[in-house]
């Protein structure tokens, strides 16, 4: 179904008069808000579930549960290509490649489908998982593909032919959680939820060392920047420590006393932010191997952490009854603010590139925040989750409510 320009021009009339009648009721609380709708891409017959842009370049793909992903060029501002792949509960990602050449999307009976980001046309795809498809990533130079899945493996693809390398089938338990290459590309991680995680040569394959310490399921086992250190955690609530190329334990620290279900590190690689179910989300010195602090204060579990790009500061997001982001400065290690006004549970929550911004969203709304004064910078009223920056921070994609995209033109 095509839609008519009239069609695309009526709905971003429409959009554009629900913003300002909301900027005019609030601007009291709008003072710094020079926010405006860019453009609307009303092509999608359901509601969009993913977003991402490619690398150094004017292209978009959104993906659904329930509707073919779709590739659109942001400078014509019209559609390269409908992928015919789709995301879901457990892979809801569209991959780019580094390089901005391809992007994988999850495709029919737990495979993966590679395209062209130019032509828009199929490039390989990727079968051989039993079961849903957890994770996807690409190696450093985007010769390879990582994937992980429910069926209890991991495995290694080649981009350039689709053909499979290598199974990495040592766990023991159903539930291959995560599978991560290392920033340098020489070492795969696998965590799973038989307690242990693994670590595996990414040029032969085999086996490095497993990864026993945790008492319970591991989430996740993640490189530090420097690809020198691997953090593991799952439902004990434990962090521990290891030496990346050899699998050796460095520190368990005592981190939480429910699962951890998010770790992310600080791009300089200094400190680790951890969220909890316990209600906190904590942030750790690596190089001391200790605790800086704890953003406190939600009334329920703490789903995400995330990093501005200078590691200056970290924001946390959970709550049960009250949905809030917690504000932190990493040097200082004091909560600076409890960021108010979500009234479902906030589904993601992302800096800008350039750190002028802070995005959470939900799905029925996005707020933008200034996190160097913690005020409310726009409530984008038309929008929901999912919602992401442009790389060079100029512009921020959302989901709209009407099975919409919308571009946002950030001052």
């Amino acid at each position: 179904m095509r839609f008519s320009k009239c069609a695309i021009l009526l709905k971003i009339l429409l959009i554009l008069l629900a913003f300002s009648a909301w900027n005019g009721s609030s601007a009291s609380q709008q003072s710094e808000s020079t926010v405006r709708v860019k453009f609307v891409f009303a092509g999608h017959k359901d509601r969009v579930d993913a977003i991402a842009f490619k690398p150094n370049s004017q292209v978009m793909v959104c993906g659904s549960q329930f509707e073919k992903a779709k590739l659109w060029d942001l400078q014509t501002n019209q559609l390269i290509a409908t992928l015919d792949g789709r995301v879901d509960g457990f892979f809801r990602d569209t991959i780019f490649s580094n390089d901005g050449k391809r992007v994988a999307i999850r495709g029919a009976k737990n495979s993966v489908y590679l395209y062209d980001t130019v032509t828009g046309q199929i490039s390989a795809t990727l079968i051989g998982h039993k079961d849903d498809i957890t994770s996807v990533m690409f190696s450093a130079d985007d010769q390879l593909l990582l994937t992980g899945s429910f069926d209890n493996t991991a495995r290694l693809w080649s981009v350039a032919d689709g053909k499979q390398k290598f199974v990495l089938s040592e766990h023991k338990r159903q539930g291959s959680f995560s599978a991560r290459f290392s920033p340098d590309g020489q070492v795969i991680s696998t965590a799973c939820g038989d307690k242990a995680a693994k670590l595996w040569n990414a040029k032969t394959g085999q086996l490095i060392a497993t990864l026993s310490g945790h008492t319970e399921g591991v989430f996740d086992a993640l490189f530090s920047a420097d690809s020198r250190t691997v953090a593991t955690a799952g439902l004990d609530g434990l962090v521990m420590l290891w030496n990346a190329k050899t699998g050796a334990p460095e520190t368990t620290l005592q981190a939480h006393k429910s699962t951890v279900y998010v770790m992310v590190f600080s791009p300089n690689g200094r400190w680790l932010a951890t969220a909890s179910r316990d209600g906190t989300a904590g942030l750790w010195n690596i190089e001391k191997q200790e605790l800086q602090d704890y953003v406190r204060g939600f009334d329920g579990i703490v789903t995400r952490v995330a990093f501005s790009t200078d590691s200056r500061w970290l924001a946390a997001s959970g709550g049960y009854k009250r949905y809030e982001v917690g504000l932190m400065e990493v040097k200082g290690g004091e909560v600076s603010d409890m960021l108010k006004g979500h009234k479902k549970q906030i589904e993601m929550i992302a800096f800008s590139p350039d750190g002028r911004y802070l995005v959470s969203a939900d799905n029925k709304a996005v707020k933008l925040w200034n996190p160097k004064t913690g005020k409310l910078v726009a409530d984008l009223a038309s929008a929901r989750h999912p919602a992401a920056f442009s790389l060079d921070g100029k512009t921020l994609a959302t989901a709209g409510k009407d099975d919409t995209v919308i571009l946002w033109d950030l001052p």
